[in-house]
This record gives structure tokens, C-alpha cells and sequence, in this order.
């Protein structure tokens, strides 16, 4: 495995976790990555913090010593460009939201209103290149937020997610890079289909709207082409696990 260059933002994705006798469970990279659950477009990136705390313990002459991990801090920032009502309940503990019809109206504070509901926090960082990166927590926005409505700038929402233990052995970060999968590309032309095997058997597959329609048998892909651009289709296995990508690149009739 070779060292990357990582370079530029990503995607935030939030959704609601579902907690177990065993944790808090991880939705399978085909759920989570949906447009439903993109919390809103980032301004200024994301940043990720990882904070150990410990104690060590020593004699008054320095002799000997012993040092303990005490505790453990992780914090996902992002600045949140695009968004509404209902990514507000997303950051909130005490919101609650309504919708009539032509208005939506979250009302927020309440000490009694608080819900502790944690969320799987998924950042995207898209690389066709040298694959993917994802950092994953469990935990729900602990800094408050702040509106700032100005004649000369966007209205940017800065929320800093604050990581809970997602299993039994206390993990708070999960850290995912892809690794030699099987990137391909295709040229086609409106109104001529292609195909494009796998060895495994894929299962499902998602980001070619608007440039081609894909369907699945067993082991190959069939591309249609619906319009002139270019797109990169992510291609799954059984239990939603990333197989590859299949670069598209659609001319005209």
C-alpha cells in the first residue's frame, strides 16, 4: 500500500444511529452515501480531531514511572454551507420540527426536550485515482451553532460533532481507505450500451444519474447511455462493500 496525496474537501453525511446490546450499528457504505443523507454542501472542509489524555505517575527522585491512558477525545468539524430546517434538528438535541403546508417551523431549547439521539457521522473524501477515504463516528453536535447573516457572505453553520463509543471495545473513529480496487473506464455514445464484468457478483451500484442507466447480472454492469457528460458509478457487493468504480464518459450521438 503506497502513501497518498490527499488533497481537497469532501462530502458530510449524517444520519440517525440505531444503537444494539452491542453498540451503535454502522449502515452499510450504499446506505449511507445516498443524497437523503448528505447533511448539506461544506465550506472550508472538514477537520478531525483525535485528543488522548493521560496520567503518569512518578516517584519525587524520577526513578520510576508509569503512565495511563486516561481518555479519549474525537471531534469531526465542517462548516455547513447549504441547509434548512431540518438539518438544524440534525444539530440540535432539543429541536423539534414541524411542516404545514408552505412552512417549516423547528422550534429549539427546552431541557426536557432533549432526545440524545447520536447519529453516524460519515465524511467522504472522493479520490478516483488512489480511492476513496472515509472517516466514520457515532455521536451528535455538541458546540452549539451559530447564524451569521451578513450583506457580503454565505451563512455558513459550523458544527462540531463529538464522537460517543460506536461498540464494546469503546471505538470512537473509524478510518477507511480503499486499497487496489478495480477502477475502470468506459466510452460510450448515446445510444450505443456497454458492459463491464467484475469478479465478484455486484449488488448494487449508484452515481450515474443523468449520464447513463445501469443494470445488474451477476457478475457484469450494463451501461446505457442517456445523455453527453461523464460520471463515476460506484459498484457494491452483497453486503454493501465497495467492489470499484467504473468511470463513464458519454459522447453524443
Amino acid at each position: 500500500m503506497s502513501n497518498k496525496i490527499v488533497l481537497g474537501s469532501g462530502k458530510l453525511y449524517v444520519v440517525a444511529a440505531t444503537k444494539t446490546s452491542r453498540g451503535y450499528t454502522i449502515p452499510a457504505d450504499n446506505a449511507i452515501e445516498i443524497s437523503d443523507n448528505l447533511i448539506g454542501w461544506i465550506q472550508g472542509g472538514a477537520s478531525l480531531e483525535y485528543t488522548p489524555e493521560s496520567y503518569e505517575a512518578k516517584d519525587d527522585l524520577g526513578m520510576v514511572s508509569k503512565k495511563f491512558l486516561t481518555n479519549e477525545e474525537v471531534i469531526l468539524k465542517s462548516g455547513i454551507m447549504t441547509w434548512n430546517g431540518a438539518v438544524l434538528k440534525k444539530l440540535s438535541s432539543t429541536a423539534r420540527i414541524t411542516t404545514t403546508t408552505g412552512k417549516t417551523t423547528v422550534k429549539i431549547g427546552g431541557i426536557s426536550n432533549y432526545d440524545n439521539t447520536q447519529y453516524v457521522i460519515r465524511f467522504v473524501y472522493e479520490d478516483s485515482v488512489d480511492g476513496d477515504i472515509r472517516i466514520t463516528i457515532v455521536g451528535s453536535n455538541e458546540a452549539g451553532f451559530e447564524m451569521a447573516f451578513a450583506k457580503d457572505a454565505e451563512t455558513v453553520i459550523n458544527a462540531e460533532f463529538k464522537a460517543v463509543p460506536c461498540d464494546n471495545a469503546g471505538t470512537l473513529l473509524i478510518f477507511e481507505e480503499e486499497t487496489d480496487l478495480t477502477v475502470y473506464s468506459k466510452s460510450l455514445t448515446v445510444g450505443t450500451n456497454g458492459t463491464q464484468a467484475f469478479d465478484d457478483a455486484v449488488y448494487a451500484t449508484s452515481n450515474a444519474v443523468g449520464v447513463a442507466t445501469v443494470s445488474v447480472s451477476s457478475e457484469t454492469l450494463t451501461l446505457t447511455p442517456v445523455a453527453a457528460g461523464s460520471c463515476k458509478i460506484s459498484v457494491y457487493d452483497v453486503n454493501g462493500a465497495i467492489l470499484g468504480y467504473v468511470n463513464v464518459e458519454v459522447a453524443s450521438a
